[in-house]
């Protein structure tokens, strides 16, 4: 029988290049909660009110260290409007990355 649980965080607010100094505090808050390894983490981005492509990175970034740490991330309630700039963001950097090894950047 597992001895896993489930954690939720909810993350809130401005994830632009302004607004993502005071989201680390809050995802470091979020590392010393209780958390194990093994455990489910409940990511819930409804209240993001804005975020950016400095915004996503952080968010990626700190998914990934969960993840090595030994935790389960799971990304809920992502606003549309969020999952479309992650579509526009993914679709730039597959230009950018066909551009540069055409070497036109």
């Amino acid at each position: 029988m597992s001895n896993t649980s489930i954690s939720k965080t909810n993350l809130i607010g401005d994830w632009t290049l302004t607004g993502i100094v005071q989201q680390v505090a809050s995802l470091t808050n979020f590392e010393n909660n209780g958390v194990h390894p093994g455990d489910t983490v409940v990511i819930d981005c409804s209240g993001i009110d804005r975020i950016d492509l400095n915004g996503f990175q952080l968010l990626y970034v700190w998914i990934h260290c969960i993840q090595l740490r030994g935790f389960h991330p799971e990304l809920v309630n992502m606003p549309k409007w969020m999952c479309e700039a992650r579509e526009r963001q993914r679709a730039v950097r597959v230009i950018e990355n066909e551009l540069q090894g055409r070497g036109f950047v």
